[in-house]
């Protein structure tokens, strides 16, 4: 075998080795960022059962019954515009982060 032959094979030996260990620390880092989406998924699914239209006028209704009724209508009026904030959020969120 010629020099440069060697040269190459040589080369192409220590690219498969970084190559090898990149991907190593690839899969760790994916690793740790799943995790972190898991969590942000959970918290999505938490603020979408909470964040119900059903929940805040139930929520609403009973503050106008036992309690004051101007400050319970602005409640209404404040969590159906977050609400609706909060959807779009998620929407935009689904968007770009894909199902598994």
């Amino acid at each position: 075998m010629n020099s440069r032959a060697l040269q190459i094979a040589l080369r192409r030996e220590r690219l498969i080795l970084r190559s090898e260990r990149l991907r190593s620390e690839l899969r760790g880092q994916s690793c740790a960022i799943a995790q972190r989406l898991s969590k942000l998924d959970h918290l999505a699914s938490v603020a979408r059962r909470v964040t119900s239209r059903s929940g805040i006028i139930a929520l609403a209704s009973t503050l106008m019954y036992f309690g004051r009724r101007k400050g319970s209508v602005r409640f209404l009026g404040r969590g159906l515009m977050w609400l609706g904030m909060a959807r779009r959020a998620f929407s935009l969120y689904r968007a770009f982060v894909p199902r598994r």
